[in-house]
């Protein structure tokens, strides 16, 4: 029972066609507020209050088909469905404007056991778009702001102010389930978040492939849960094209359990461009027993531009510590330059490091760790630690303002290299141990250090025992 249905053609050759008030009927099944299967002209649509039906499963407040054609689309519409898949907005057609702004908001009853309540759910074409979806509610969760399941934007699209809704896990501010492409313009995201507040709720959710000239992001933020709320999470996806355009984002998470990270790239997932730049800030509780929360972690994926990488993380929060800034696990990073930075976190336990490395192929002239510091709490908070295999085939290994963290404790390495290091020449300038208690040193070679060419200069911030610039042993 559909509040207003067309099934034809409407041409409206000037003027304003507006929706206003209109809503789905029914107790049951699939009743929308309005769908259009046929192609509707005019030189200006607007719709609000536009909802779906209250009834028990894909009521729908506005589902398209067919085509909306116009110089200008402005709708908002929500769902009053109490079951799953209430949809605020579904289209999976054609949307070809100067000018589309669409606000959607899921449905759901949060006492039930609902689940898969989008704000937004894209497939099909759309042109010239800001998209805004909110998530609704239900125990079962996946109540994402934003689902895209095949979209072909042109002309750029925003993703502004959307996030995952609440009840269950799984609660997406955008879910990228399938490929998303777009030939020209700007890929944006501003303000997105994951819900709550269980575990697993996401800012942006990668697993198909995203393309777009330039991407940028801003304010990406996993969910205030209880474990595994990551700002980006790119899960054997890919971002961007080969030598294609910028990417640069920066994301966080406000969530306060583990494993609470601000990028994470993994199982395969990849970063293309001409110019990288990811940013990633680590969440958790200072005051709780929780830990492993990365500001930038890449497990088993990889990084790839035709110019510059720069990779920045800063590590969350906890009392068990091990809150890294980088955490670079089976990963590949290539590009002209390389740069790495990162700052631990604090966390009473230690080992918060600011970068951690275990198998890491460089494929660069240069790659620099910058401005890479230990965190705080504990002891053993190291600024950037090797732990097995770094290797830089052509080209210049940098370390530059490298240091040990720890705030009066012990072994606060400012480099340490447990593992093995290759690269034809090795420079190092400004690494000092932290300013602790005992055995801080500014560099400890446990493993193997090996170039044609070694350079290092380190000295200790420590202020008691065995506090030396450089140890090997």
């Amino acid at each position: 029972s559909d509040g207003v249905d067309i099934v034809g053609n409407l041409t409206l050759a000037t003027g304003t066609l507006q929706f206003t008030n209109i809503t789905g009927g029914g107790i049951g099944a699939s009743n929308y507020g309005v769908a259009v299967a046929g192609t509707v002209t005019a030189p200006t649509i607007l719709g609000a209050d536009i909802l779906g039906g209250p009834g028990s499963g894909t009521n729908y407040g506005l589902y398209i088909t067919g085509s909306l054609v116009a110089n200008l689309v402005r709708i908002s519409a929500g769902s009053l469905g109490l079951g799953s898949n209430e949809i605020g907005i579904n289209t999976t057609g054609v949307i070809n404007a100067t000018s589309v702004l669409l606000t959607g908001s899921g449905g759901g009853l949060y006492s039930a056991a609902g689940q898969n309540n989008y704000g937004v759910s894209l497939s099909g074409t759309i042109f010239n778009a800001t998209v805004t979806g909110i998530g609704g509610v239900g125990l079962l969760g996946n109540h994402h702001g934003v689902l895209v399941s095949g979209l072909t934007a042109n002309g750029g699209i925003t993703f502004l102010n959307c996030a995952g809704g609440t009840g269950g896990s799984s609660n997406y501010g955008i879910n990228f389930s399938g490929n998303f492409s777009m030939v020209s313009g700007t890929l944006q995201f501003t303000n997105i978040c994951g819900g709550g507040l269980a575990a697993g709720n996401y800012g942006i959710y990668i697993t198909g492939t995203v393309t777009a000239p330039v991407i940028i992001g801003s304010d990406i933020m996993g969910g205030l849960g209880t474990g595994t709320d990551y700002g980006l999470y790119i899960h054997g996806g890919t971002l961007g094209s080969t030598g294609l355009g910028q990417i640069d984002l920066t994301a966080g998470t406000i969530g306060l359990g583990s494993s609470e990270i601000g990028i994470l790239i993994d199982s395969g997932g990849t970063v293309l461009a001409n110019t990288i730049s990811l940013t990633g800030t680590g969440g958790g509780l200072y005051s709780s027993a929780v830990g492993g929360n990365y500001g930038l972690s890449i497990n088993n994926g990889s990084v790839n531009a035709s110019a510059a990488v720069t990779l920045t993380g800063f590590g969350g929060t906890g009392m068990s510590g091990t809150n890294y800034g980088l955490d670079l696990e089976t990963a590949t990073l290539t590009g002209s330059s390389v740069t790495l930075t990162g700052l631990g976190g604090t966390g009473s336990t230690g080992s918060n490091y600011g970068v951690y490395t275990t198998t890491v192929t460089l494929n660069t002239t240069l790659a620099t760790f910058l401005n890479c510091a230990g965190g705080t709490g504990g002891s053993l908070n190291h600024g950037v630690n090797i732990s097995s295999d770094l290797t830089l085939i052509n080209g210049t290994l940098q370390f530059t303002d490298v240091a040990g963290g720890g705030n009066g404790t012990a072994s606060n390495y400012g480099l340490y290299i447990p593992g093995t290091v290759t690269a034809p020449t090795i420079l190092g300038t400004g690494i000092f141990g932290g300013p602790g208690t005992n055995n801080n040193y500014g560099m400890y070679v446990a493993g193997t250090l090996q170039g044609s060419q070694l350079r290092m200069s380190c000295g200790s911030l420590g202020n008691g025992s065995n506090e030396y610039g450089i140890n090997i042993g």
